[in-house]
């Protein structure tokens, strides 16, 4: 019988339909039956039942003690039914960061009621990640993805030093592109005004 690698606990509504993937909370188990993260933001955007409580779909921020990585960790991202390799790009949102992003907010709401539809949700919660991928030929290829807090875990095994060293320089080369992005958009808006 094949290892498991974690387990993925979702909580889901009873009485109604919903998006595929969409949950009240989420909870991923290591291999050894421990609590890794759980994620208690409702996913659930659509739903035709009545009398049930899909819960606050408000992303709010994480208590950075709660989180065993940091920036420059090499991680694995758990999906359905694959793993991959990645490196921490960024760490999720703390409560500090989202604490302004939700009084802006408030504001907007009163102003505008489109605003109450659009707010900071799960999948805010959430690191900025660069992985590693070996693609359908065989070819090694590098992207960037926002997994949830829960779908990241500890290595498994150790990193290569080459694969190790061309994770961080992929890390390097995003900060740039993304200070060159930055700098060329606050450029135009300048030219604009």
């Amino acid at each position: 019988m094949p290892k498991s690698y974690s387990f993925l606990v979702e909580e889901k509504p009873l009485g109604g339909t919903f998006c595929r993937g969409d949950s009240l909370s989420r909870r991923r188990y290591l291999q050894n039956g421990k609590l890794w993260q759980k994620s208690e933001v409702s996913g659930i955007r659509y739903f035709n039942g009545k009398n049930v409580d899909l819960g606050d779909t408000g992303f709010y921020g994480r208590d950075l003690k709660t989180i065993p990585f940091k920036e420059g960790d090499f991680v694995e991202i758990a999906g359905y039914d694959f793993v991959q390799l990645g490196i921490i790009r960024k760490m999720p949102p703390s409560i500090k960061y989202m604490t302004p992003i939700w009084e802006r907010q408030k504001e907007r709401c009163k102003e505008d009621r489109f605003w109450l539809s659009v707010h900071p949700d799960d999948t805010d919660d959430s690191y900025s990640v660069v992985y590693y991928d070996v693609q359908k030929d065989g070819k090694i290829g590098y992207g960037h993805t926002h997994p949830a807090v829960v779908d990241v875990l500890p290595t498994s095994l150790p990193v290569p030093k080459k694969m190790a060293a061309e994770l961080r320089r992929r890390v390097k080369m995003q900060e740039e592109e993304y200070k060159r992005y930055w700098k060329e958009r606050e450029e135009k808006n300048n030219e604009e005004v």
